[in-house]
């Protein structure tokens, strides 16, 4: 436990269940520079427990930080627990995890936690589109290969309904990293997963060329015309009038 006076106090009126005092004292200290893991979690904790969620998920990072280094790596995967207690669906929690596990030489466990970002990021409605975001670039960053096609379709299946554009750049990088692993089939697979991707949404897309749209909003198969204007038919019938009142007056003069 850490041996500043705050810290030391804070931790007393934890034990009393003063929690809001020792909330107060927690965030001086980090305030000051001077937390360490066990106090970022601890006020992680605190936040939690009056109902402040996302100061929670906040200090538990900064608490994964310290950890990761130190190299405290299965300390850090048990603060992550935690933050995803307070939020299933965080996704820096699960990226954090998938870094952490990759770090630890898990590949495996580390798809695993991308592919749960992933669907985490496809929950439109508990995720804003910044965090959906965070994704793609931390499947691309990651050191070790993708394991195998199950692993990389999982991630872009995932993602897909929340961002296929994504979903489809991921998708072709994989299968060119499991296509030089030589792992043919596993590259075919998730290429394929690509091309319908892109296919679906070049289908969604108005693909033609800006001249043909132009044209054919200029088209209008109905003529506007001046209301008050006299139309074609109109026009045509007043001339058959003045013709039968030519043709009148010509009889009246040979009569």
């Amino acid at each position: 436990m850490p041996g500043t006076p705050q810290v030391s106090e804070a931790f007393e009126l934890l034990r009393q269940g003063r929690d809001a005092e020792a909330r107060a004292l927690l965030e001086k200290v980090v305030q000051d520079d001077n937390a360490d893991a066990a106090v970022l979690e601890t006020l992680g904790d605190v936040r939690e427990k009056l109902g402040d969620k996302a100061g929670a998920i906040d200090a538990y990072l900064g608490a994964v930080t310290h950890l990761r280094v130190r190299g405290e790596l299965q300390r850090a995967l048990g603060v992550l627990e935690l933050m995803l207690i307070v939020d299933e669906n965080s996704i820096d929690a699960r990226l954090e995890a998938a870094a952490i596990r990759e770090e630890k030489g898990d590949a495996v466990g580390a798809w695993r936690e991308l592919a749960a970002a992933a669907n985490a990021a496809g929950h439109a409605t508990r995720t804003t589109d910044q965090e959906a975001r965070k994704v793609e670039p931390a499947v691309l960053d990651m050191n070790g290969p993708v394991p195998n096609a199950a692993a990389a379709l999982a991630v872009i299946d995932a993602l897909a309904p929340r961002d296929p554009a994504a979903a489809a750049r991921i998708a072709r990088a994989l299968a060119g990293s499991l296509l030089s692993r030589r792992l043919a089939d596993d590259a075919r697979q998730v290429e394929a997963r690509a091309a319908a991707l892109e296919s679906a949404r070049a289908a969604e897309s108005d693909e033609r060329s800006p001249l043909a749209r132009l044209l054919e909003e200029r088209e209008d198969p109905v003529p506007k015309t001046d209301p008050g204007a006299p139309s074609f038919s109109d026009d045509t019938a007043e001339h058959a009038r003045d013709d039968q009142s030519d043709d009148d007056d010509t009889t009246d003069v040979e009569r």
